[in-house]
């Protein structure tokens, strides 16, 4: 329950799990990253005293989601045995996906949009595959490209692994090989010790592992086992010739998944649920990209304020160790402001990327190395990197004492708390849809705010699996759009097209007068002021693209002679022209919160209401009103639309005839078919202007 109408509710933390961290391409290599998130997601609910079918929503956090299947989150989601009905999604933020995940189910929380959530993140680096770039195979073959390295470990804009950021960083201040060997012998010892008197069971699950020799129950980390001290000091450099950073003083290649279960006030007296912790605060903070490590102490100035807290009154410090330089500046920053000395610090606790990141902790605030992750860090427990900060918040739920107070922090990411009181759409955006590989996302110069394949393509191939493969049941998302397919596991499944009786011949038409819409609205510059025109270098020159290229690729008069592209039984209805295609594409919209700066401007909006924005001579698009999300069974996705906008409509007390214009994705014809069929739709209010059977479909 909120403490006010404006005020945002308490969230809670009343179950925390992690698996055991497996090494690379070891115990854990087998199980894929949806498979770990699942068994960290089902111990979590178990834990803090739920049934599945209490948890609202989830966000997981995964990194390198490449060759995972579709939507790994919901996979994980669904194999922990949680609702179809539960809202899903997958976070990526590199190393702060996992804690980044947790802050937006507290906010889901806090705004009072859901009552239970789950947070955590999910990395599988054994699993990730090498990648071949789509296109023409040039003279003399084509080189693969590493995942890892590539979408995990690189930093996208100077094109330098992050390792040469901890060696910048050393050499900036001054911190040997020597020191950072010292440092990670000393956190492996701290991880053995802890594991020895019992102190990391208790946030561990057991990981059942079946074998050729039967089932091998993994129930330790495991690379803190495999250091030999002799030889540590003795390894060379990584990234530099004569540096410092090694592959004993930094953090490893790991499997692994974390989960945390989140409750509002009513959860917990609804279910009598007894809290680990309480989350006071959440927030973000950016600065350039090499110097990503220094984020966390621009962060901590926002939680402080949002808590009400002061430096003292934090008990517990868990702070990213992507470099040793992030500690030492954090804690450097955070006693000038306030005002503390190292003793008035019981415990830091620091993710451990690389030994330079915490000593340069130290080597800025001279702090004592007992308090900073006494029970080990990534260096010697393992860095997989979509979980990590998942586990920064597991552990510290885990470690701290009753009354306590703490902070996690990692790199580009940590702590914080907003509250979305009214939401306005200031501008929007989006480059013209390109047909398939007419442009690469190289090309493209606009931000992506959601991009689902997230690889450049898949050993195999990467589009069908990540993108277009339901992976529950291994079948193309047209068979789940087309009359009928065989699960694997079970008996046949009828939707869509049979199920609602939709005909070849109507989905045909549909999609023609899809394609007429968009051409004419082109040509009735329709689209111009949504659509920002993209500059393409190539071998000729410079080329301008400022329209969609799908739409003009019809040939109507080939429509009802194509053949099937899914059933080929005879009995299928979907084809290449009724079905959305293959795209390149991106789009953007700024939203502002009108109450942010004072003395605002009385503004008219189309509906009979009215509201007040800051004096910024800004005139708003649209309000947003209202927003919703459904799901149900993954075979039944064509469907999930409806179940949305009855969500909406119920929740904003509307009905069909108070909507004006209707959007809807085209996936397929029959998706806006049934949409409109379900929701008794005048057809002339649906996709006006075309719809991604003619513009295109770029997935993200």
């Amino acid at each position: 329950m909120c403490r006010s109408e404006e005020a945002m509710c308490d969230v809670y933390i009343v179950g925390a799990a992690r698996t055991p961290i497996g090494s690379f391409r070891s115990s854990l290599a087998s199980l894929s990253a949806p498979q770990l998130g699942s068994i960290a997601i089902k111990a979590a609910v178990e834990r803090g005293g739920l049934k599945p079918e209490d948890v609202q929503e989830v966000f997981m956090g995964q990194v390198c989601q490449a060759n995972s299947g579709q939507a790994p989150a919901r996979q994980a989601t669904l194999g922990a045995g949680l609702k179809t009905s539960t809202i899903v999604t997958t976070v990526n933020k590199v190393c702060s996906s996992g804690l980044k995940a947790i802050m937006l189910g507290a906010q889901q929380i806090q705004t009072g949009t859901q009552n239970v959530v789950i947070g955590g993140g999910m990395e599988s680096m054994s699993q990730v595959p090498f990648y071949l770039n789509r296109g023409d195979t040039t003279y003399g073959g084509i080189q693969l490209v590493d995942g890892i390295v590539k979408d995990g470990l690189t930093d996208a804009y100077d094109k330098v692994h992050m390792g040469n950021c901890g060696e910048k960083t050393a050499k900036e201040l001054g911190i040997g090989r020597e020191a950072q060997d010292d440092y990670a012998i000393s956190s492996y010892k701290k991880a053995a010790a802890a594991w020895k008197n019992g102190i990391m069971s208790a946030e561990v699950v057991p990981v059942d592992v079946k074998t050729r020799k039967g089932t091998n129950v993994v129930d330790h980390d495991e690379e803190y086992q495999k250091v030999n001290f002799d030889k540590l000091k003795q390894l060379k450099s990584v990234f530099q010739k004569d540096g410092t950073v090694t592959a004993g003083n930094a953090s490893t290649l790991n499997d692994a998944a974390a989960a945390v279960l989140l409750v509002g006030d009513d959860a917990v007296k609804q279910h009598n649920l007894k809290p680990m912790a309480r989350i006071l605060a959440f927030a973000d903070a950016a600065l350039h990209p090499l110097d990503f490590a220094l984020a966390p102490p621009l962060v901590v100035p926002k939680l402080l304020k949002m808590a009400g807290l002061k430096m003292e009154d934090i008990d517990h410090w868990e702070v990213n160790e992507a470099f040793s330089v992030v500690v030492l500046a954090f804690i450097k920053q955070l006693l000038k402001m306030a005002g503390l000395k190292m003793e008035d610090i019981d415990h830091w606790e620091v993710n451990e990327a690389f030994s330079v990141v915490v000593l340069a902790f130290i080597k800025q605030v001279g702090c004592d190395p007992e308090k900073i992750n006494p029970h080990g860090g990534a260096v010697s427990i393992g860095h997989p990197i979509g979980m990590s900060g998942a586990r920064l918040i597991t552990h510290l739920v885990h470690a701290l004492k009753s009354g306590q107070k703490g902070l996690a922090a990692i790199c580009n990411g940590g702590g914080g708390a907003s509250g979305m009181i009214r939401v306005f759409l200031l501008s929007g955006v989006r480059t013209p849809i390109a047909s398939f590989r007419g442009l690469t996302p190289e090309d493209i110069e606009e931000s992506f705010v959601g991009c689902v394949l997230t690889a450049n393509c898949g050993q195999n191939d990467g589009l069908q699996r990540d993108g277009l493969e339901d992976p529950t049941l291994g079948q193309s998302m047209g068979l789940c759009a087309e009359k009928s397919a065989k699960v694997p596991h079970g008996p046949f499944f009828y939707i869509t097209s049979i199920e609602y009786g939709i005909s070849r011949e109507s989905q045909d038409e549909y999609a023609i007068n899809s394609y007429k819409k968009a051409a004419a609205a082109w040509k009735n510059d329709l689209y111009a002021e949504e659509v920002i025109p993209v500059t393409v270098k190539t071998r000729k020159g410079v080329v301008v693209i400022s329209e969609d290229e799908e739409y003009k690729k019809l040939i109507e008069s080939k429509v009802p002679s194509l053949n099937p592209a899914f059933l080929k039984d005879g009995t299928g209805t979907i084809t290449a022209a009724n079905a959305s295609s293959i795209n390149d594409g991106a789009v953007a919209a700024t939203l502002v919160r009108g109450d942010q700066i004072p003395n605002g401007i009385l503004i008219e909006l189309d509906q009979p209401s009215t509201c007040y924005l800051p004096s910024l001579g800004l005139t708003p698009l649209a309000e947003v009103i209202a927003f919703a999300e459904a799901g149900g069974e993954p075979v039944d996705f064509t469907v999930a639309p409806v179940s949305a906008a009855k969500k909406l409509l119920e929740q904003e007390n509307l009905s069909v005839s108070d909507i004006a214009l209707w959007e809807l994705n085209e996936a397929f014809s029959v998706t806006a078919l049934i949409f409109i069929k379900e929701l008794n739709l005048d057809p002339a209010k649906v996709n006006i202007k075309g719809g991604a059977v003619a513009l295109g479909h770029p997935l993200g």
